[in-house]
């Protein structure tokens, strides 16, 4: 889990995590990433970053609950954002191909 830091606070501040240390971290192993993500940014976010998820949470909140329509949008930028770096994948080497199934699920 990649989120961002701030100090004295512990989450929900709405900060932006590194994205490109997070980029870094998940070209070697599997990284969910959180910290600032919302419906306006999660989709650069995948595409920068290639996470193998993302988490949020006051992201999709108005006055302090979970908002519906906040929570479809991201949702549906973020399965955008992966299918179309899945739709890239696609061309690398059937062995590699196996490790997207899991999204193909949901």
């Amino acid at each position: 889990m990649i989120d961002a830091h701030v100090p004295g606070h512990y989450g929900g501040t709405g900060a932006v995590a590194d994205w490109e240390l997070a980029a870094e971290l998940a070209a070697e192993f599997p990284v969910i990433l959180a910290g600032g993500l919302h419906s306006g940014n999660v989709a650069q976010a995948i595409t920068r970053v290639r996470p193998a998820g993302v988490d949020v949470s006051s992201g999709i909140e108005a006055e302090g609950r979970k908002d519906p329509a906040r929570m479809h949008a991201f949702v549906k930028s973020a399965r955008a954002a992966f299918a179309a770096l899945d739709q890239g994948a696609r061309n690398l080497s059937p062995e590699l191909q196996p490790t997207l199934a899991w999204k193909e699920e949901l």
